[in-house]
């Protein structure tokens, strides 16, 4: 893999260190997983198919809105938030992600390094970028994996 190009804050260039600083809202709607900054919100759903869960993203900017959605098996789910404890069953595009200096990615889904992660994938990492990231932190992932057992 090659050396991984860092920004000032320690994280890969593409990754925007506000995703470190999210919030869970004071009100959470049923069924559906919010993580939230100044500017941005991302929200997790089950997906209407039995393998499958929603992650859609809205960043608002100077210019205007930008939102999107992205539909994950559970393994692609639970590779993008490091929710496997064994890497060798992580689902990943190696050269996708050695493409941008991430450890673990898929084309069009996410991009990991580390506890940092972009979804739908690599971008600047300024502020009204298309794209929602966030830091994989203990609770992070223990919110995340806590509703992936409710919903099952």
């Amino acid at each position: 893999m090659a050396k991984i190009q860092k920004d000032k804050h320690g994280g890969p260039y593409w990754w925007n260190p506000m995703g470190a600083l999210v919030y869970k809202p004071d009100r959470e709607e049923p069924n559906t997983l919010k993580f939230t900054t100044r500017s941005s919100h991302l929200q997790i759903r089950k997906g209407e198919a039995s393998d499958t869960w929603v992650v859609r993203w809205i960043i608002n900017s100077k210019k205007g809105m930008i939102e999107g959605a992205r539909y994950f098996t559970s393994d692609e789910f639970r590779s993008a938030f490091r929710l496997f404890r064994d890497l060798s069953v992580e689902k990943t595009d190696e050269k996708f992600a050695a493409l941008f200096d991430g450890e673990f990615g898929l084309p069009d889904l996410y991009i990991r390094y580390g506890c940092r992660l972009n979804i739908p994938g690599p971008g600047t990492g300024l502020a009204g970028d298309t794209n929602f990231s966030l830091k994989l932190t203990y609770w992070n992932q223990k919110r995340i994996q806590d509703f992936m057992d409710s919903q099952m």
